[in-house]
């Protein structure tokens, strides 16, 4: 039997009800031949029943917390499909998201990554649709900088993609992506997706995010002490000042 052209990969850590909503979405809302990597960093014997209900599943348990940008290296070390989609655990598939991604990476392979944004507590505005990276001095010191795309913004223009240097963690991959930009897994909570598009902008993959995706977002409290807990932002930021040689400011997300 050939493998899946698609890998749903979710990253989680004590937080069994997300991890269990999402893989419900996926069941009932990803139709297209797929399998699923669950890496759980917080595993229990009742996780990996919830993980067993799901045929689709293929479970990696841990018994102490990795960073997400750790557990999504190991994510993509495991997949063997072409594509690859990352979602959080607190996220929920929508109809047709899934669908829609993909074609838009077969309509356009000069695109190395396309992503969705995200309806949080019923808005749409709360997280930002995407990020451009900037470049200036402070002092003698050289910094890098965002600023932030609304869905508004996005939708007011009736775009159906857009061009930009980040998005959220909803995002699908090609595979020779992660053969040029790849998790690193030194960071703790706060930088490992800055860090990995500048990657792939130094790498020069191109990156989209079309406002008519949309997936859900369902922040949870988590049940156990993860590296969000135990990391510290400003270790976080060091480990990028010193890769990248300069310092971020301004805000990290939105």
């Amino acid at each position: 039997m050939s493998q899946p052209s698609l890998t749903i990969g979710i990253p989680t850590c004590g937080r069994p009800q997300a991890i269990a909503a999402c893989l419900e979405s996926i069941q009932r809302h990803v139709d297209v031949p797929h399998r699923v990597i669950v890496l759980d960093s917080l595993v229990t014997e009742e996780a990996f029943k919830t993980y067993a209900r799901h045929p689709t599943v293929t479970a990696i348990g841990l018994e102490s917390p990795v960073g997400p940008s750790e557990a999504r290296r190991r994510i993509s070390d495991a997949a063997d499909s072409d594509l690859l989609l990352y979602l959080d655990d607190d996220n929920l598939v929508t109809p047709g998201a899934v669908r829609t991604l993909i074609a838009h990476l077969e309509q356009h392979p000069d695109v190395g990554i396309a992503a969705g944004g995200w309806r949080e507590n019923g808005s749409l505005e709360k997280r930002a649709l995407g990020q451009f990276f900037h470049f200036g001095r402070v002092g003698d010191r050289m910094a890098v900088y965002k600023t932030f795309l609304t869905m508004a913004e996005a939708r007011a223009m009736e775009l159906a993609s857009v061009r930009v240097d980040a998005v959220l963690a909803t995002m699908m991959i090609r595979r020779d992506v992660l053969e040029r930009a790849a998790f690193d897994p030194r960071y703790d909570f706060f930088y490992e997706l800055y860090d990995f598009f500048m990657q792939c902008r130094t790498e020069a993959i191109q990156v989209e995010v079309l406002p008519d995706v949309i997936f859900e977002h369902r922040p949870l409290p988590y049940q156990g002490t993860t590296r969000r807990q135990t990391g510290q932002k400003s270790d976080d930021q060091r480990r990028f000042a010193e890769k990248w040689g300069v310092e971020p400011i301004g805000r990290v997300g939105l």
